[in-house]
């Protein structure tokens, strides 16, 4: 009894055929000896007309010596390999269910038997099965299906090399990935709907083939004639898979023009989407890979026409003068311009990118209308744009010098336009006008003093130190019966003359 489960896909390109036949290994007779059905066989019939890749599974495999098995497996083309032969040691198996895998990372020990997948395991190759297998084989490994038509009888020999143990097979499967009808650009299928379900599964890549990003080289393709010239947007979708979507005008896989490209649509590592302004008659070459050696699957390719773009940036942003910065607009359904208007004074708009960038050169806060727009129209927004100041830069000296009694005056300097000034720990008969910054007065004690002072505006606040020294002796007050030196009756000399008249008075009495 033959079994078929096809996979997914609308070129579904896997599929198990599965013989649930039993096999007696064994017979009476000189070894090596045939098995009871020789060969047993399973009929391959499915739409795809190249393999990618073949695995076969042993299921229910038992033999009380399995290092005497010998297994040959022909495929319809009549390619084939010995993928079993003189492995598994002397001792009884058990039961166990073996698949064979190129991509298995071992072999069949050569001295026991488990269930497992496995490489094809072949201790020695130079043993010959009994007629009507083949005397030789046509390669090692399982890819020696690979890239021929699986359609038709499969045949599996079995024979038992020594006499005296016998054993048994339940049945056998092989699982064909197939790569898909369109897999090459020669091959493309005719995109002509709206929407069709595609699979890049056992997709290969051509030699010359162009690549957009990615590792993967699992590349499938359409060809599709634009109706009309206008803008058309394509997109991948209802996939678990990384997508990469390109879009191409050429005559030969080594020859091909990009015009569209695109990885993510939307979230990192998703499906894809892209805008093409296309071209009436023009037939363009629809590529769809994925971008890892695991994103294969399967998946939706829409074609339709572009509508209104929505803006989806930030509604607010802030930047600082002299900082140079950038704010993007972003759009959903393919934006191919953007517009900005009522922007800051030093900014710009990449009407390309949607990328508003510059250095501000002044503060405020500016309503900036953006846009984004296609072929369908244009989709309007706003972004509240709040230029603040830097914080002031103190520029004036770390010094000043003044003298006891005399006026002194120092201006506190800053960049960005400061709006408030302070001084601390200032001399005493100093002081500091909060709005001009100047330090002012008439200092009344000698000495050195380390003052802070400071700058402010809305951005910040700027400190400094400042050395503030006052020199000279104090100044003493003129008093007003001092005559400076005159020999009026004021002053010391004018004393001593007036002590000595009052004495000769005396004597002369």
């Amino acid at each position: 009894m033959v079994l078929l489960a096809l996979g997914v896909g609308a070129a579904a390109q896997a599929a198990t055929f599965t013989s649930s036949s039993l096999v007696t290994i064994n017979e009476p007779g000189a070894a090596p000896n045939k098995a009871s059905l020789y060969p047993t066989t399973i009929n391959v019939s499915t739409v795809i007309t190249s393999a990618s890749s073949v695995t076969i599974t042993l299921n229910g495999l038992s033999h009380a010596r399995p290092i005497d098995l010998d297994m040959i497996l022909v495929s319809p083309a009549g390619r084939s390999i010995k993928f079993l032969s003189d492995v598994g040691g002397s001792s009884s198996s058990g039961t166990v269910t073996l698949t064979f895998d190129d991509n298995a990372s071992s072999t069949i020990p050569s001295n026991v038997m488990f269930s497992g997948t496995y490489r094809p395991s072949v201790d020695f190759t130079s043993e010959t099965l009994p007629s009507p297998a083949p005397f030789s084989t046509t390669g090692t490994t399982m890819s020696t299906f690979s890239g021929y038509d699986p359609n038709g009888l499969w045949r599996l020999y079995i024979s038992d090399d020594t006499i005296g143990s016998t054993g048994s097979l339940n049945g056998w499967s092989l699982t064909i990935n197939a790569s898909p009808a369109n897999d090459n650009l020669a091959s493309a299928a005719v995109l002509a709907s709206a929407l069709i379900t595609g699979t890049n599964i056992g997709a290969t890549s051509e030699i010359g083939e162009p690549r957009g990003v990615g590792i993967a080289r699992a590349s499938v393709w359409w060809d599709w004639t634009a109706p009309s010239t206008a803008d058309f947007v394509f997109e991948t979708s209802a996939t678990s898979i990384d997508t990469v979507l390109g879009i191409y005008t050429g005559s030969s896989v080594g020859a091909l023009t990009q015009v569209a490209f695109n990885d993510d649509r939307a979230a990192v590592g998703g499906p894809s989407g892209l805008i093409l302004s296309a071209t009436s008659g023009t037939v363009y070459h629809i590529q769809v890979d994925g971008y890892g050696s695991a994103d294969v699957g399967t998946f939706d390719l829409t074609v339709s026409v572009p509508t209104t773009p929505t803006v989806t940036s930030p509604t607010t942003a802030s930047g600082t003068v002299g900082t140079a910065m950038t704010y993007q607009i972003t759009a959903s359904n393919y934006p191919t311009s953007y517009s900005a208007s009522g922007l800051p004074p030093g900014f710009t708009v990449n009407t390309t990118t949607g990328a508003i960038s510059g250095t501000p050169t002044a503060a405020g806060t500016f309503v900036v209308t953006i846009g984004a727009a296609n072929s369908a129209g244009n989709g309007p927004g706003s972004v509240t744009l709040t230029i603040g100041l830097s914080p002031p830069t103190i520029t004036s000296s770390a010094s000043a010098a003044g003298a006891l009694g005399a006026a002194f005056s120092y201006d506190i300097t800053a960049t960005n336009t400061p709006t408030g000034f302070a001084a601390g720990s200032l001399p005493p008969g100093l002081s500091v006008n909060t709005a001009t910054g100047r330090i002012s007065g008439t200092p009344t004690k000698s000495g050195t003093w380390t003052s802070g002072i400071f700058a402010t505006n809305t951005g910040g606040t700027a400190s400094k130190a400042l050395t503030i020294t006052v020199g000279g002796a104090p100044v003493a007050a003129a008093s007003s019966s001092d005559d400076s030196g005159s020999c009026g009756l004021g002053s010391g000399l004018g004393v001593l003359l007036l002590a000595f008249l009052m004495r000769t008075r005396v004597s002369r009495r």
